[in-house]
């Protein structure tokens, strides 16, 4: 009995935590206020791939990658914040793992500025979205994760990915005042 039990407790320390709130997400402003991207051809913007950590507060790391650029039609760069020390991968590829030297708190965090400048998209109506790296650090967390600031542990926590609307003619802002929520409901009745 007593072995199923530290057997237990030891797996909880190695299986992924549920989501929770968190979000790593790509947006139209550092603000994280506009999920909508208008890049018009031949014309470059610049993206922000942010964390919102809600209850946790803080965080050294992230583990994810972003999709929906189709090849040929944008050139990205992105380059990480100047806070990071570690970078490994990249996140408009198969994937990034970045780190921080110090916990980096706040209701935003900075990841990523990206580059997207539109050489031929006309179609538009692309989602861009945050997912689990290609290949995960840890089999056990195929999501977009963050570390948490509880050295020497550094936690990882599954988060979900956001979802960002490039070149897509649809408000996406959130209403969060009620004299505007009842406007939105208004919508669907």
């Amino acid at each position: 009995m007593k072995r199923m039990i530290v057997v237990g407790i030891v797996l909880l320390g190695v299986l992924p935590q549920s989501a929770s709130c968190a979000v790593i997400g790509m947006w139209g402003d550092e603000a994280a206020s506009w999920c909508l991207m208008m890049v018009p051809v031949g014309m470059q913007k610049t993206g922000y791939i942010l964390c919102l950590p809600q209850e946790y507060g803080a965080l050294t790391g992230a583990e994810f990658r972003v999709v929906g650029f189709p090849d040929g039609l944008y050139i990205t760069q992105a380059t990480p914040s100047p806070a990071a020390n570690i970078l490994i991968g990249d996140p408009l590829d198969l994937g990034c793992n970045l780190a921080f030297p110090t916990c980096q708190q706040g209701n935003l965090v900075t990841l990523f500025s990206v580059l997207v400048f539109n050489l031929a998209d006309t179609e538009g109506n692309r989602v861009i979205e945050v997912q689990q790296h290609s290949t995960p650090s840890n089999p056990n967390f195929a999501c977009p994760l963050i570390t948490l600031c509880d050295a020497p542990a550094y936690t990882k926590q599954c988060v979900y990915g956001g979802q960002m609307y490039l070149n897509h003619y649809l408000n996406c802002e959130v209403a969060v005042q009620q004299k505007n929520w009842s406007a939105v409901k208004g919508l669907f009745r």
